[in-house]
């Protein structure tokens, strides 16, 4: 029931086109979230969203402020700003811990549908496009994280144990959350045996 746009930067495409979307989504009953790392954000009615979660990545600062001052001006409350790499603690990260990547706090909350495949987590597919392969795509499929599984609903209801931990280890070492940038540069270095065990 929740419609979260991201990206890249949605605000990128523009305030009229992200505010038709918004009452598009809303008009079928749904709820619009926002990621954002507030480049355009002033052009659209932020009422129009459920929630909206500014990005900080460090070099955008001025632009969160102006968007948390814009926020308030417009008396819009149900906001949050989160940092880089705030989420994760970035050794045990690297040590591609599956119980550890298990407690993220993203998972489900922002599942994606791609090639008949669902992704439980909207930064997999981008995690699979910088490894180069489809390996957290044929791991999912393989344990019936598909359209075509007719116990898909199960499957994703129980997610703590149907995702594959594959999935989770290659998350685990490269979600923006924990600092993408940092590891996949080392990825040659600490990532293909971790990712192998």
């Amino acid at each position: 029931m929740n419609v979260r746009l991201t990206g890249g930067e949605p605000t990128a495409v523009g305030g009229d086109l992200i505010s038709e979307m918004c009452c598009i989504v809303r008009s079928h009953g749904r709820k619009v979230d926002i990621i954002t790392n507030g480049f355009k954000l002033h052009e659209i009615d932020p009422h129009l969203f459920n929630s909206i979660t500014l990005d900080n990545h460090g070099i955008n600062q001025g632009l969160i402020d102006a968007s948390e001052r814009f926020l308030k001006e417009k008396g819009y409350t149900n906001y949050r700003i989160i940092s880089f790499t705030h989420h994760r603690d970035l050794k045990l990260q690297r040590k591609n811990n599956v119980s550890y990547g298990l407690k993220c706090e993203e998972w489900m909350e922002s599942i994606m549908l791609w090639e008949n495949t669902v992704y439980p987590c909207c930064a997999m597919l981008s995690i699979e496009a910088m490894d180069n392969s489809t390996r957290v795509g044929d791991s999912l499929r393989e344990a019936g994280w598909t359209i075509h599984n007719s116990d898909l609903a199960e499957t994703m209801k129980n997610w703590h144990k149907t995702i594959p931990a594959e999935v989770v280890r290659a998350c685990t070492l490269g979600c923006w959350r924990g600092g993408t940038n940092i590891v996949w540069r080392k990825i040659n270095d600490i990532g293909v045996e971790t990712m192998s065990n």
